[in-house]
């Protein structure tokens, strides 16, 4: 999200690789980093004012998309033209929904700097005082957070 709109979008995927690997180095990524395609969420172009539309990209190699993760969490901001980029895994809605649900959770843990993290598809992994502990469902997480007072 983030790369502005322009009139001649017919390069997005080699352009959208170039910006990739212009931000975060080649040695991220392996010797075949490749964006087969990648095109802009349906809708016409964005209004002036407006967030551009988000484009979606299909990588070659899931572990070249893991490395872009990885290294658009560490390196912030990535900035493209003054404007600020973000990088998200792209999920089916239920999944979705699912950790949108943990969101209350996240930011109760994050407030009182409890390290977490959230495993795929939608599980809730904390870590309290060197002990891993897991939850699938944010009501289990709840409910141990306030027998902890946490």
């Amino acid at each position: 999200m983030g790369i502005p709109e322009v009139s001649d979008e017919r390069n997005l995927a080699k352009n959208l690789q170039k910006t990739i690997i212009d931000n975060f180095g080649k040695d991220h990524f392996s010797h075949l980093f490749h964006i087969e395609r990648a095109h802009r969420i349906p809708g016409g172009k964005s209004v002036p004012g407006k967030p551009p539309r988000t484009i979606l990209a299909k990588v070659l190699s899931s572990k070249d998309r893991d490395s872009i993760l990885k290294c658009a969490r560490t390196s912030a901001p990535i900035l493209y033209d003054g404007n600020k980029l973000s990088f998200f895994p792209d999920f089916c809605k239920e999944t979705q929904d699912k950790r949108r649900l943990l969101w209350a959770v996240k930011k109760r843990l994050r407030d009182k700097g409890v390290v977490y993290s959230v495993l795929y598809p939608a599980k809730l992994r904390v870590i309290y005082k060197e002990v891993s502990y897991f939850f699938d469902t944010a009501e289990a997480a709840v409910e141990w957070m306030d027998r902890l007072a946490i």
